[in-house]
């Protein structure tokens, strides 16, 4: 390893370090993608492919098969009761794909999801939705649509759900809520980054993401600002 390599890979470490996070024994899925694609908290990485390419602080995907990752089904990930909060930090630009950034549950054509969860995904043009529970039924699914930043630097998203309000925040900023009821419909679907999971054939997102992040515990409840990296402990 150059010296060049070591001291960049120090500086990241430092960067998540810095400051502690004060509810790192609520986060159950972590991953800082600057130096590897490892969740910290342990769960498995499945599928991995060379396509998912890791550099520049971030991982890339070309937005085909098979340039996706997926991790492990735990039942910490699952959040099926009490509040959550699912975040992730991915380069602006016009969405490209139509897949998820980050998605369990899997799709079907007929209007229903037989693993139902949570997600991120592109639906069309430059309109992201996030999905805070998609149920059984996309007639009763639960979600904000926001306009994705086309330019400047890393986008910050969170999904926030305090009590029976799910807020969507992007780069800090409240961006719309929805009502929801007293558990996630709970899905053993693996943990997906980079594919939208449909039962006629997956959908892949072509995306730049620096880190992902989910805790059981509602952490914004008003506008903040948004952090650049996740601090491992």
């Amino acid at each position: 390893m150059s010296g060049l390599v070591r001291r960049a890979l120090m500086a990241a470490a430092k960067r998540r370090a810095a400051s502690g996070d004060p509810f790192f024994a609520n986060v159950v899925f972590l991953a800082n993608f600057e130096t590897d694609k490892n969740d910290v908290k342990g769960h498995a990485l499945l599928t991995d492919s060379a396509s998912v390419s890791l550099g520049g602080g971030a991982i890339t995907t070309t937005g085909s098969d098979p340039s996706y990752l997926a991790y492990a089904d735990a039942a910490d990930i699952r959040l099926a009761t009490g509040d959550y909060t699912i975040e992730i930090i991915i380069d602006p630009g016009a969405p490209v794909g139509g897949g998820s950034y980050i998605q369990k549950g899997q799709y079907s054509n007929t209007g229903t999801w037989p693993t139902p969860g949570y997600g991120i995904r592109n639906i069309g043009a430059d309109l992201i939705r996030a999905y805070f529970d998609t149920t059984t039924s996309n007639s009763t699914e639960k979600y904000v649509d926001y306009t994705h930043r086309s330019s400047g630097g890393p986008m910050h998203i969170a999904m926030v759900k305090n009590g029976t309000t799910g807020t969507l925040y992007v780069d800090g900023t409240a961006s719309g809520t929805v009502g929801l009821s007293a558990g996630i419909s709970s899905s053993t679907h693996r943990l997906e980054f980079g594919r939208f999971d449909y039962t006629v054939g997956p959908i892949y997102q072509q995306m730049a993401m620096h880190a992902a992040r989910i805790s059981n515990v509602a952490r914004y409840t008003a506008d903040f600002t948004p952090p650049t990296s996740f601090p491992e402990a």
